[in-house]
């Protein structure tokens, strides 16, 4: 049986909106999410959603990265030697997700990872198989860490 209730639309207010805060911290708005470009030393505003990406060889190293409270963040490191030496700081309640998929990629990174945050790690650019992928990278602090070798999205 249907019923004939109208549908109501849901409350926008509720939603995560990009705006002022995202180009405040050097981001640029694309639909809800806000974007960076390969330069990294960014922070995503708090419950906020944001993606870095860094394609191209040798993007994103040493500068760092962080992912505010409540926010959803993804890192994007698909060239060669993308993403080495980096420092993601990952706040309470934030669930970040960072994609490994360039040769050599996120070598001697780390993930801090705070109670109460998620971290996704995946190393997809071919761990054991002669490229270092996530070599001598490491997770900590007090969040759900996962290392991922396999099911690379």
């Amino acid at each position: 049986m249907y019923d004939d209730a109208p549908l109501i639309a849901p409350d926008a207010s509720n939603q995560v909106q990009c705006g002022d805060e995202c180009v405040s911290a050097g981001g640029e708005c694309d639909g809800e999410t806000c974007t960076f470009g390969n330069t990294g030393g960014q922070s995503c505003p708090m419950n906020d959603q944001c993606e870095v990406s860094c394609p191209n060889d040798n993007n994103c190293q040493s500068n760092g990265f962080t992912c505010d409270a409540d926010s959803n963040c993804r890192l994007d490191c698909k060239g060669n030697h993308t993403c080495d030496n980096q420092t993601l700081t990952c706040d309470a309640g934030a669930t970040c997700d960072v994609h490994c998929d360039g040769q050599n990629a996120c070598v001697m990174s780390t993930i801090s990872c705070a109670a109460g945050a998620t971290c996704k790690i995946h190393c997809c650019g071919g761990f054991g198989m002669g490229v270092n992928t996530c070599k001598s990278s490491i997770c900590v602090g007090g969040g759900k860490c996962q290392f991922d070798l396999f099911n690379c999205p």
